[in-house]
């Protein structure tokens, strides 16, 4: 199941969807949190998004530890 839902989700392009994709298929094998960090083409436009509403009040996503990204600008 998990391996069906990777391999539908590699294929899709739009980040709104793959991310909708990827909090529905971690859900269904029990998982209540999700992050997930993605950057375009060239390497800029960075987008974080998660599940967890409050994560990043004190610290920037721009310096999260799990980014090598050091974008000024990062949309959340």
């Amino acid at each position: 199941m998990l391996f069906d839902d990777a391999v539908r989700l590699e294929k899709l392009q739009d980040v709104g969807k793959l991310w909708d994709g990827i909090v529905e298929a971690l859900r269904q094998i029990g998982f209540t949190h999700a992050i997930h960090i993605s950057v375009g083409a060239d390497f800029k436009d960075a987008q974080f998004l998660s599940t967890i509403p409050d994560l990043y009040d004190d610290l920037p996503p721009r310096m999260t530890p799990f980014s090598t990204i050091r974008a000024p600008a990062m949309k959340s």
